[in-house]
């Protein structure tokens, strides 16, 4: 069961202290008090932390429907491109009804708190990973957020796809255990090991035992640090380069797109191309939200969504090409190639020798997706 109540005060507590911080710091002070509309975003890549749709505004009725979201992620990294895709779509096929305010760079949330704002209904749209459902009593997501459970991108969409059966089976388990509706699930990106010792050689999970490797702070995610190897460190993505540089890690892992954004490859000297994970996000409405738009303005919403998704998983995907390019040409980086099926081998052994995954995962589900 899900503790709603729980989840407001953390809610509650993550937006009182980055208020806090704002008012006690100059520098955030101005980042939080930008505002830009659609047309300007992408010349914001270092301080934008609040996009107003003001394209759709100018046209949008009395009745047009004001939707919050909300991530964690900086300015040109895969959810903060969402965003702007959505109020693109929006702005060209929405018709006037949705009028969108995007906030990024945790000006609102961190990302282990946006699940317990959406609850809330503090913000509208999530993008939610599994893992935090899991971890707030849906013990059965956990099967859906492992290492290597997809082959690539276009396994991970047909798996998830909210009209194909799987998907839609979880589509109505958060319904009814959250309501919370799920729209689409999107690309966040693939997962790697950015390790800042460029002696280290990695070719199967033995090789990074011992190695305190940063992961967020989710119970799905810290299994994973084991479930390669690793030694997991649970830290906040905005600790993250503090971490690597002093030497409280020894290694991070994260979706290409956000490890650029933070910054990842001033402080790496080698990248592991694991792949453990075709990371996957759900965009989800606050139930109270979704049902008191009219069915005309769900479905465009669906469609608005579903759009700027298919868009934006092919922007992420070139921008992963161009930045790994520039991280070998201007840093310097070492791109390492390891044994990607001994490393699938340890992690589905580890996984499974875990009588709990058995229970609590549907496995005829498990098998149809690992056949």
């Amino acid at each position: 069961m899900i503790n709603k109540n729980r989840l407001s005060v953390l809610a509650i507590a993550a937006l009182i202290t980055v208020s806090l911080a704002a008012c006690s710091s100059g520098k955030k002070e101005s980042a939080a008090g930008s505002q830009t509309s659609a047309a300007q975003v992408d010349e914001i890549q270092t301080s934008g932390t609040q996009t107003t749709d003001t394209s759709v505004g100018d046209t949008a009725g009395k009745d047009a429907v004001k939707l919050i979201t909300s991530t964690s992620q900086l300015p040109g990294a895969s959810t903060q491109l969402l965003q702007s895709r959505i109020s693109e779509v929006s702005g060209q096929k929405g018709g006037g009804n949705f009028r969108f305010e995007h906030y990024d760079s945790a000006t609102l949330f961190k990302s282990s708190a946006e699940l317990g704002a959406l609850l809330d209904g503090n913000i509208d749209i999530g993008f939610i990973q599994l893992g935090y459902f899991y971890d707030n009593g849906a013990l059965w997501a956990n099967m859906f957020d492992i290492a290597f459970l997809y082959d690539d991108v276009d396994d991970m969409m047909q798996v998830l796809d909210t009209e194909g059966e799987v998907g839609k089976w979880v589509q109505d388990q958060i319904w009814d255990e959250f309501h919370v509706k799920v729209i689409a699930p999107f690309y966040l990106g693939r997962r790697d090991v950015w390790l800042s010792d460029g002696s280290l050689t990695v070719q199967t999970p033995e090789d990074l035992k011992g190695v305190k490797i940063r992961m967020p702070n989710s119970a799905s995610f810290l299994d994973m640090g084991t479930a390669i190897g690793a030694e997991p460190t649970p830290l906040d993505s905005s600790e993250t380069y503090l971490a690597m540089q002093t030497g409280t890690v020894d290694a991070q892992e994260n979706i290409i797109l956000s490890s650029y954004a933070n910054a990842m490859q001033e402080v790496s000297k080698s990248i592991v191309m694991t792949d453990h994970m075709i990371t996957a996000n759900l965009v989800c409405v606050n139930g109270d939200k979704w049902e008191n738009m009219t069915p005309e303005q769900q479905e465009l919403l669906t469609q608005v969504i579903r759009e700027a998704v298919e868009q934006n998983n092919q922007d992420v995907m070139a921008e992963e090409a161009k930045i790994l390019d520039e991280c070998v040409e201007k840093y310097g980086i070492n791109l390492q190639e390891p044994d990607k099926d001994a490393f699938k081998e340890y992690a589905f052994k580890y996984y499974l020798s875990n009588p709990d995954n058995e229970k609590n995962w549907n496995m005829d589900i498990f098998n149809e997706i690992t056949k």
